[in-house]
C-alpha cells in the first residue's frame, strides 16, 4: 500500500513539473519573433542546414534548395520562400532586406516602413503591405497583393495602391524599366488564401476585411 502511494506521489510530482515546464516552453517559443516557422526540404542559413524553430539574426542569408520551401517570422513580418530562393534578412533596425534570386511572398507589419532590394536594379519601399516578388535573370515579377508600395529603379519610379483589394502585377525588365504585367504574361504564382495564411502566422487578421478576396480564398489551394 505504501509502495503504491509512494509511486502515486512520485508520478504526481513529475506531472506537476512537466506541467510547469511546458507552459514555460510555449511562452519562450511565443516570445521569439525571429524563427524558422515551417520548413519542407532544405534551407541553408549562412551556408549551414537549418531546422524548424531555429533562431534568426539580422542580415542572415537564407537559401532554399530545389523542391523546398520555408516560412519564417522576423521582426513581426512573415515571409514564405519558394524553392531555389536566396533572401537576405533585414538589418538590425528591420529596414533593409534583399531578394537576390527566386521568389518570396511577404506580409509586413502595418506602419513600419521597409526597403527591399529586388536583384541589383530595383528597390521596393513598403509600409504594412503584402507582396509577392520573383527575381529572375532576364526580368522580375512584382505583385502588390494589398496595401501600398513604391518601385524605384534607374529607369522608373512607380507608386502602387490596391484600393480595390485586388492584386496588381508589374514586370521589372532587366534594364530597370517597370510596367504593368501584360495580360498574356500573367502567371498563377500565389493566391489570396496564401496572403491570409501568412498574416495569420504573423498573428494578424485577414488583410481583405471579409470582402470578396476572403470569400474566394475558401476555394483556393494553398502551398504554404
Amino acid at each position: 500500500m505504501r509502495t503504491a502511494r509512494r509511486r502515486f506521489i512520485q508520478y504526481g510530482c513529475v506531472a506537476c513539473s512537466m506541467g510547469i515546464m511546458f507552459p514555460k516552453l510555449l511562452l519562450a517559443q511565443a516570445a521569439s519573433k525571429n524563427v524558422v516557422h515551417d520548413l519542407k526540404g532544405q534551407l541553408l542559413i549562412n551556408k549551414t542546414s537549418a531546422i524548424i524553430g531555429q533562431e534568426l539574426k539580422p542580415r542572415d542569408s537564407l537559401v532554399t534548395g530545389k523542391n523546398s520551401k520555408a516560412t519564417i517570422l522576423f521582426q513581426g513580418d512573415a515571409y514564405h520562400l519558394k524553392e531555389s530562393t536566396t533572401f537576405v534578412l533585414p538589418d538590425d533596425v528591420g529596414a533593409n532586406s534583399s531578394v537576390v534570386g527566386g521568389a518570396v511572398l511577404a506580409a509586413f507589419t502595418p506602419g513600419k516602413p521597409k526597403k527591399i532590394a529586388l536583384g541589383d536594379k530595383t528597390v521596393l519601399s513598403i509600409r504594412g503591405t503584402g507582396v509577392y516578388v520573383e527575381v529572375g535573370a532576364e526580368a522580375s515579377d512584382f505583385c502588390l497583393c494589398y496595401g501600398q508600395a513604391n518601385l524605384s529603379s534607374n529607369k522608373s519610379d512607380v507608386d502602387v495602391v490596391t484600393d480595390t483589394k485586388f492584386h496588381k502585377d508589374f514586370t521589372i525588365e532587366a534594364n530597370g524599366e517597370i510596367h504593368p504585367t501584360y495580360w498574356y504574361d500573367r502567371r498563377m504564382t500565389h493566391t489570396s488564401r496564401q496572403n491570409i495564411e501568412l498574416e495569420k502566422i504573423a498573428n494578424r487578421p485577414s488583410p481583405f476585411d471579409g470582402g470578396f478576396r476572403d470569400w474566394i480564398a475558401q476555394f483556393e489551394d494553398s502551398q504554404i
